[in-house]
């Protein structure tokens, strides 16, 4: 049998959360991208939907990845962000 390896689960758990942060910044990108079109077209506000899985993404909480685009959001100015469950988002853009 083998020694339980503690830093090898750690390494694991990383390696995981790092997969997890990139599909929500590719997902947040999406988003932004979206927010810069309406802004363009001198729309004040959109919806963005946040899709429930996206192919070669790794899996992820749809409602965590929109909690993390949400605080993104409210960082970057756009005070008024709503979250509408299970996966909308309306922003504000001006």
């Amino acid at each position: 049998m083998d020694k339980l390896n503690i830093e090898k689960i750690k390494e694991i758990k990383r390696k995981k959360e790092q997969l997890l942060t990139k599909t929500y910044e590719y997902i947040l990108g999406c988003c932004c991208k979206r927010i810069h079109e309406f802004g363009i077209a001198g729309r004040p506000e959109c919806f963005y939907i946040v899709p429930c899985f996206i192919p070669g993404q790794s899996l992820y909480s749809v409602s965590g990845c929109c909690k993390y685009i949400i605080d993104n959001l409210r960082s970057k100015d756009l005070q008024e962000v709503n979250y509408y469950e299970p996966n909308i988002i309306h922003i504000k853009i001006f």
